[in-house]
Formats: C-alpha cells, sequence, structure tokens
C-alpha cells in the first residue's frame, strides 16, 4: 500500500492532476470558466385526486316500541294508623329511640329496665 500519507498527497497533487500543479509553480493566474449550471428539472405533476366516495343511504328508521300501559293510581284511601304503643313497664326504664327487632317484642321501643334499689 502506500507508505505514507505525504507520498500519497505528492501521487495526486503533482502526477494525476497536472493543470493544479502547474498552477502551483506559474506565477501567472489562470481563470476558469465554470460550465452554465444545470437546469433544475421540471417537477412531477400532481397524481390527479381520489374521487369522492358515494354518499352512504340515509338510515332505516327503527319502528318504535309499542306503548306502556297505564301506570296504575294509588288508593285514595289513607293507610291505617299503626297500633298504639304499648304502656311502660313499671319501674326504672330507660327508653331509647331505636325500634327493637327480637322475637318476643318485634315492632317495639327498646326498654332497658333497672330494679329498683
Amino acid at each position: 500500500m502506500w507508505r505514507s500519507t505525504l507520498e500519497l498527497y505528492h501521487l495526486v497533487l503533482y502526477h494525476l492532476n497536472p493543470p493544479l500543479r502547474k498552477a502551483k509553480f506559474s506565477t501567472t493566474t489562470t481563470t476558469t470558466t465554470l460550465p452554465p449550471p444545470l437546469p433544475l428539472p421540471l417537477p412531477l405533476p400532481l397524481p390527479p385526486p381520489l374521487p369522492l366516495p358515494l354518499p352512504l343511504p340515509p338510515p332505516l328508521p327503527l319502528p318504535l316500541p309499542p306503548p306502556l300501559p297505564p301506570l296504575p293510581l294509588p288508593s285514595p284511601l289513607p293507610l291505617p294508623l299503626p297500633p298504639p304503643l304499648p304502656l311502660p313497664p313499671s319501674g326504672n326504664c330507660i327508653y331509647s329511640v331505636g325500634l327493637s327487632w327480637s322475637l318476643e317484642d318485634p315492632v317495639g321501643l327498646l326498654c332497658y329496665c333497672t330494679e329498683d334499689d
């Protein structure tokens, strides 16, 4: 291969490119004229526009469901009143606000009775 970069430079500069070598050692300057620039290629024409898709047909109307039957009106009679609360047992009893749900007294006031001192 090449022995050095300098040798490669010497080969290119002095042997393969004589006009450059001649210009380097001459005292006169030469002007070179550049060839006229190549014309720019014409742009390619645009492809024709794509055809518009056909419009979709209007959707078919859906059949309406049958009307619902009328709701029954509430009875004009008032609801019966609940039975009166039982009387409190005798003794020192403390009543709470909630209702009891025990088997003995399914719908009654909670009553905690204490024995007399």
